[in-house]
Parts: structure tokens; C-alpha cells; sequence
């Protein structure tokens, strides 16, 4: 398949750390127990329970799953996310803010509730604009994230334009404890 194609041809580098990060985080996420009329706390996407406002109420077939959230226009700037492939492991996506996501990911088999990874997909994003995902339930004391660690992307766009497959991509990271309960 196409997604294999090579990595790109230049060192990537690593997530350069910015001082107080992690409070400048911290204080963020506080500000939605501040003011909790600002969070729109909207469901994006469920793996497993099926979207309440959906047009697609018959059971379909596996390979005729519907996608989640349906854009209500062109200038619906909601991030819609997949995971129902194989490997894929979001479990849901709840949008907090315009550009701002909380994701659960499903538990790894065998496992007391741990996860260790992420893979799942994205569309409707838009070029130039950021984006910040909270993935709230990976709950290892440290991350090698904090010492540079970059997520990996596919992109179809740069696969196609670029010749490039898997990069390390994303600024502004931070690994932490926050106040979800397992």
C-alpha cells in the first residue's frame, strides 16, 4: 500500500520544549471548570455507540459504516475522526472548543486499562489553522514526549504532492497527569 512509502529525507527534529509548558496547560484546562458555558463538550465521534442524530438509522454492513459526524457545510470546521479500521483505537472524540479536542482511547487488550499508542484518523482539517488534542487517558507517570518525542502523521496530501509517508509532526507538547479518574 501507498502508506509505506519511505520516511522523508531529512532529519526530523525533535519537539522543542518550551519553559512552562505544562502549566500554561494546566492552566488552560482549568479554565473550563471556570467557565463552563464556553465548552461546547459536543461528541464528535464514538467507536462503539452510534451518532443519536444520524439520517442512517438500519443496521449497515461493516464496510458501509457511516462516518460519525457529518459537517453541516463547507464552512463546518469540525475535525471528523475514524477508528473503526483495523489497529484503530479512539474510542470517542468530544469537541471542547472550536480546534480543541478531548479523545479516550480504547484500552489495550490484556491490560488493566493501560494504553500505550494511538491510531486512528482525521479529516476536515484545515491548512494553516492549529489544532490540540488531548488524548485524557494515557496515564503513564512520563512520556518520552517530555523529552522531545514528536507524534507520527499520515498525510494522503503529502503522500501524493510530497512522495512522503509517516512524518513526525505537532508542537507545543505536553505530557502530564490530569484529573481523570481510571
Amino acid at each position: 500500500p501507498h502508506h509505506f512509502w519511505p520516511s522523508p529525507p531529512y532529519p526530523e527534529p525533535l519537539n522543542e520544549l518550551k519553559e512552562g509548558i505544562v502549566s500554561l496547560m494546566i492552566i488552560h484546562d482549568n479554565k473550563r471548570t471556570l467557565n463552563p458555558a464556553s465548552v461546547l463538550n459536543r461528541v464528535v465521534y464514538d467507536s462503539i455507540e452510534a451518532n443519536p442524530a444520524s439520517k442512517h438509522k438500519a443496521p449497515l454492513g461493516v464496510e458501509e459504516l457511516p462516518q460519525y459526524y457529518e459537517p453541516t457545510g463547507p464552512d463546518d470546521e469540525t475535525i471528523i475522526f475514524e477508528s473503526r479500521f483495523e489497529s484503530g483505537n479512539l474510542r470517542r472524540a468530544i469537541q471542547i472548543y472550536p480546534g480543541e479536542y478531548d479523545l479516550i482511547l480504547r484500552p489495550d487488550i490484556n491490560t488493566r486499562g493501560h494504553t500505550q499508542w494511538y491510531y486512528f484518523s482525521v479529516r476536515n482539517m484545515r491548512k494553516g489553522r492549529k489544532y490540540k488534542f488531548n488524548i485524557i487517558n494515557m496515564m503513564k507517570p512520563d512520556s518520552v514526549y517530555n523529552q522531545g518525542l514528536r507524534p507520527l502523521a499520515y498525510s494522503n496530501t503529502e503522500a501524493e504532492t510530497q512522495g512522503v509517508g509517516w512524518y513526525r509532526t505537532a508542537s507545543d507538547i505536553a505530557y502530564y497527569a490530569n484529573n481523570i479518574k481510571r
